[in-house]
């Protein structure tokens, strides 16, 4: 297990809103889920401007792996490949035991990918008070790979791998959310044709009207 005494929360991922308190009000979880190039990162910087704490799986992870000198682990998240599961489990551990401690609100960018990661999630986020809700982000593949192209971010061949990974696990992990969170926790937004904007809007009425 990590030590979750941590002192710089956003090398870990963290990206705080305010102080911690004492005592809370019901926490509202959000997980943001989705292939590449659908604006999860747009819609997670949104939450932080209306007061969650983000928690990014990518950042938490290769930091992990810098400071233990996982080498494979960098290379399974530059190729897109999934990440060995005792890792993910300890790493997103860290956040978890933050936002269940210190957090009223925070959105989770990226954790809860495969359905080994509900061993975790389910026992923590089930009951004790949490409102979780899991948004998935989509878009048909020629937007996804023309956005990715747009952002320089990978050639075609990496992107295509990734979003076919995404979808090899995505039925297995809706099973798992609605099994054990219910449908109504579950929201899919079509990206495809609309612009951050619109994607916003959606994302704010799919939350606030649950």
């Amino acid at each position: 297990m990590i030590s979750t005494s941590i002192r710089n929360h956003e090398e870990w991922g963290i990206y705080p809103v305010g102080k911690p308190v004492d005592e809370m009000p019901t926490r509202e979880a959000i997980f943001l889920l989705g292939p590449p190039a659908v604006g999860k990162g747009e819609v997670a910087n949104e939450f932080t401007r209306q007061g969650y704490t983000r928690y990014s799986s990518s950042t938490a992870l290769k930091q992990f792996a810098k400071r233990n000198n996982c080498f494979h682990v960098l290379d399974q998240i530059a190729s897109g490949d999934i990440v060995d599961g005792d890792v993910v489990t300890s790493v997103s551990q860290i956040h978890y035991e933050d936002f269940c401690k210190n957090r009223p609100k925070g959105v989770f960018d990226g954790w809860g990918r495969t359905p080994d990661e509900f061993k975790t999630i389910v026992p923590i986020f089930l009951g004790g008070g949490h409102k979780v809700k899991f948004l998935f982000l989509e878009a048909h593949q020629d937007a996804i790979v023309e956005r990715s192209r747009r952002r320089a971010r990978s050639d075609d061949a990496s992107i295509i791998k990734r979003l076919r990974l995404y979808r090899s696990q995505k039925d297995c992990v809706i099973k798992k959310i609605t099994e054990n969170f219910g449908q109504q926790s579950l929201t899919v937004i079509d990206t495809t044709s609309k612009n951050i904007e619109e994607v916003l809007q959606d994302v704010i009425v799919s939350v606030y009207n649950q």
